[in-house]
């Protein structure tokens, strides 16, 4: 046996594992689970109970977590956040949903069923890079038109966050996703009916404050219609992002609980 190679059976299945010298850690081939040489007491240790490694020397103490499954948030305090801000919450508390989604460390063993999700670390654009690219390195009339591309842009990931989530846990057991997240549809059709409701809404309300109610009865109905819009669509948005929250932090802490390594 060389002097730089070490060979040594995985403490958990008995699979024969080589280890090369000034290597401290490994990743069984069998049970795949992650392990660290101990060079006191010259054996395979499991990594998911040790956690430091200090010139070669492992120290047995506290569990040491190894993955990262995302962040559990708050809906009810960024929806407050947003409120506050007249919108502007709502948007980081989508960018920081987003990022979540990408930091999500799917085990796929555990996680039977699951879609995965499809990040290529862009899902939202940073909100300077797109000011920039569009306003200061464009023409001014492209600069214009970049207005309408940036909100297309907010649109689309707002939806993407909530098509992404559902089908990730769509075919999975309540094991390991005990909540399921709103389709994509319902949140786009809760958007819409609140987006529509604006530019109908502030021009008949305008109306019917300056030549009185009574005169421009069809605008009243048109203004209620407008209002129950508004109100079905903010109720549909708002319900969303809570159960979107809901099954997010429902399915960390079972993935947690299953695999707290």
């Amino acid at each position: 046996m060389s002097e730089s190679t070490i060979y040594k059976n995985c403490p958990i299945c008995d699979t024969n594992l080589v280890i090369m010298d000034g290597i401290y850690t490994i990743t069984c081939n069998g049970c795949e689970t992650k392990l660290a040489y101990d060079l006191e007491t010259k054996e395979l240790v499991d990594l998911g109970k040790h956690v430091k490694i200090s010139k070669g020397k492992v120290s047995q103490t506290t569990p040491r977590k190894t993955r990262e499954y995302g962040k559990k948030r708050t809906y009810f305090l960024y929806f407050l956040f947003g409120v506050w801000t007249l919108g502007i919450g709502f948007i980081v508390y989508m960018f920081r949903n987003l990022r979540d989604l990408e930091n999500h460390n799917s085990e796929y063993k555990i996680e039977v069923g699951a879609e995965p999700i499809l990040s290529d670390g862009e899902l939202f654009p940073n909100f300077n890079s797109m000011v920039r690219d569009r306003f200061f390195y464009s023409p001014w009339y492209a600069g214009l038109f970049g207005l309408i591309t940036i909100v297309f842009d907010i649109f689309s990931a707002a939806v993407a966050k909530y098509s992404m989530l559902y089908f990730h846990l769509k075919k999975q057991s309540k094991d390991t996703a005990p909540t399921k997240s709103p389709h994509s549809g319902v949140y786009l059709t809760g958007l819409i009916l609140y987006l529509l409701s604006l530019p109908i809404a502030i021009p008949t309300l305008i109306l019917n404050i300056t030549y009185g109610f009574e005169v421009f009865f069809f605008q009243s109905i048109i203004l209620w219609i407008s209002v129950a819009m508004f109100g079905a669509g903010f109720f549909i948005i708002v319900v969303c992002g809570a159960l979107w929250q809901k099954a997010f932090n429902d399915h960390l802490e079972a993935m947690k609980k299953i695999d707290p390594n």
